[in-house]
């Protein structure tokens, strides 16, 4: 993912709180598939790149997969 210094801290800190959610609440496991509904928003693109980093620094194995919701 190429993005400004700033654009990136963003993501970094918003990835580690997503993440700390995450993990409080087992919300992700070993080989879980994960399908994120993405509508083009801030808030469904910011949860797509915090997932897909996130699995660049855990040791779990999940799959990523979005769904584009055009209403």
């Amino acid at each position: 993912m190429i993005c400004s210094p700033r654009v990136s801290h963003a993501l970094a800190v918003f990835a580690k709180k997503a993440g700390r959610g995450i993990n409080r609440f087992d919300m992700i496991r070993d080989g879980d598939r994960i399908l994120i509904g993405v509508s083009g928003g801030k808030d469904s693109l910011a949860l797509c790149a915090a997932l897909s980093e996130r699995k660049r620094w855990v040791p779990i194995d999940y799959s990523l997969s979005a769904a584009i919701i055009d209403w």
